[in-house]
């Protein structure tokens, strides 16, 4: 990882993916020890607050982490900022606009989970110097950090082609007016047409003197042509003949109720008899259809081949019994008989393990066919060979979430920087690798509970969780589906989906879900914490989660 800095007085360690900037004094030896934790498995945000917060909150300097977390690029950046003299701004793919991470009117510190991070950079009230240097894992003196993770290209702005627009040629008489036309005698049109409010001066554009052209009769069945130009009208001006109308398909009119008529197919309007669904007259049709259709003759099967003569078996004996069994054991050449009681294949078996054939253990007569081989005669066998029992690695559960530990000589799986077994208690060595998630703890969520479950709720802490009063979830991933928990909320206090409790990794994370009464955090020994919208907190052993109403989560047995 390689980050650019710009130097100046505040301390910074550039480790394993993470970056820590501490702008103020620190504790002798903080430095030592974030560099060592950095370096281990599970080293990021979490094993910085392990260190920084080792001697309490009053003496935990103020400090800005950024952890990146899932391969290159990551796919995450972990930020947590305490104090006002630094901040860090993270941007991201799809967030809207680069996200402020600071410490400004929190007691402890400020945490924030980025997903798609391109680049962040961690300031400080430094000024940064011009010129920046590259690190990739290094202890420095700066005032300000700053990485490109992903290049986003720039949109490039093409200048506008002029658009050529084509002359329109005037028309040689005004648009026609729709008005009222005139009936001569007889009742025949006259091709003249009365229009309210015209007024008796000549059309620009027709002439003076022209005479309208009598329409000639149309033949029967035919619409009459219509009269083109100006017309004039007797004491009202001269005006055009109206145009004919065209008829307009009603799937393509504008204008209706809705306005989206022409965007979907015609409504075929049906009644409700018709969504009925009648067994019996679907099963009787289908058996009439299928009593209609002939039914074809099936194809005459072929005669079987003859079948040649082959030659017969020799005659047995007279008392009828079987001699021998092929690829059976006929015993070696050359070899005694075996005692009486024991089979030629357990005197086999003694002979090729250097036991004599009286060694070997008697069976009843008919109980085993001399071929198959017995437990404890392939114990004996790894005994005299001086075999070693091969051990196996627990296997890894289908579907579960994979993620670094030890597993013990049991196979139980623990943190990478536990020492002993939590579960069998046994000493834990060797290196991390793969293992599948177990439960994280317990919640017990007391009061509030729906009315008839009969007493608090224990859920189990091996996949997400979301606590409400009608809780909801939009994740589909089988893996990742949460669990949901309905409390009982006679006020209203609590939202429809209150809190999340997620899992990342060996943690246990709380946020509130933008609720409108808000959650708080009690922790032995500090005072109540009201935590921030979407904020995510890690919650550690004998953490009450005040949902209010009544309602509120204790974690027991976290890891």
């Amino acid at each position: 990882m390689t980050v650019h800095y710009s130097e100046g007085s505040a301390r910074a360690v550039v480790r394993n993916g993470t970056v820590v900037v501490l702008p103020g004094p620190a504790p002798a030896g903080v430095v030592d020890a974030l560099w060592t934790a950095l370096d281990a498995p599970d080293g990021g945000v979490a094993a910085t607050l392990g260190v920084l917060a080792a001697g309490g909150l009053a003496e935990t300097p103020p400090f800005a982490v950024v952890s990146l977390s899932g391969g290159e690029p990551a796919t995450a950046a972990h930020v947590a900022v305490r104090g006002t003299g630094v901040k860090v701004v993270v941007s991201a793919q799809g967030a809207g606009g680069p996200v402020e991470v600071t410490g400004a009117g929190v007691v402890t510190w400020s945490e924030r989970v980025v997903d798609g991070p391109t680049s962040f950079a961690i300031t400080t009230d430094e000024a940064p110097a011009d010129e920046e240097f590259p690190v990739q894992s290094a202890v420095v003196r700066a005032s300000a950090l700053r990485r490109t993770l992903v290049e986003v290209a720039e949109p490039v702005s093409l200048p506008a082609a002029p658009v050529e627009v084509p002359a329109v040629k005037a028309a040689p008489g005004p648009a026609p007016v729709r008005g009222v036309p005139i009936f001569g005698f007889g009742g025949q049109p006259s091709g003249e047409t009365i229009v309210p409010g015209a007024l008796d001066v000549p059309v620009l554009g027709a002439e003076p003197d022209a005479k309208p052209v009598p329409d000639e009769k149309p033949a029967p069945g035919e619409e009459p042509a219509p009269v083109s130009g100006p017309t004039p009208v007797l004491g009202l001006g001269t005006v055009s003949a109206p145009e004919p109308r065209t008829e307009v398909d009603e799937a393509t009119q504008f204008g209706s109720d809705d306005d989206y008529g022409h965007l979907f197919g015609d409504t075929v309007m049906r009644r409700v008899e018709d969504a009925a669904v009648r067994q019996g007259e679907d099963d009787d049709e289908a058996e009439e259809e299928q009593a209609a259709e002939p039914v074809p003759a099936p194809p005459p099967v072929p005669s079987p081949p003859p079948v040649p003569d082959l030659p017969r078996a020799p005659e047995q004996s007279g008392d009828a019994l079987i001699s021998g069994v092929p690829g059976g054991w006929s015993g070696l050449s050359g070899a005694p008989e075996p005692p009486p009681g024991v089979t030629p294949g357990a005197a086999d078996r003694a002979a090729s393990v250097g036991q004599s054939p009286a060694d070997a253990a008697p069976v009843e007569q008919d109980d085993h066919d001399g071929q198959t081989m017995m437990s404890s005669d392939i114990a004996a066998l790894r005994k005299a060979a001086g075999a070693v029992v091969p051990k196996f690695s627990v296997g890894i559960l289908p579907g579960a979430i994979q993620i670094l530990g030890l597993p013990c000589p049991d196979g139980h799986p623990n943190p990478p920087t536990n020492d002993r077994c939590r579960t069998c208690g046994a000493e834990l060595s060797g290196d991390a690798e793969l293992v599948s998630r177990p439960s994280l703890g317990q919640m017990l969520v007391t009061g509030g509970v729906q009315p008839g479950i009969g007493g608090p709720q224990v859920v189990e802490l091996d996949r997400p969780v979301i606590v409400g009063r009608r809780p909801r979830t939009n994740n589909a991933s089988a893996d990742r589906t949460p669990r949901l928990v309905t409390v009982a909320s006679p006020d209203q206090d609590i939202s429809r989906s209150h809190v999340e409790i997620t899992l990342e990794e060996w943690h246990v994370l709380v946020a509130d879900l933008a609720t409108t009464n808000g959650t708080t955090l009690l922790r032995p020994g500090q005072q109540p914490r009201r935590l921030h919208p979407n904020e995510k907190v890690i919650v550690v052993e004998g953490d009450v989660v005040d949902l209010g109403d009544g309602a509120t989560l204790t974690f027991e047995g976290i890891w």
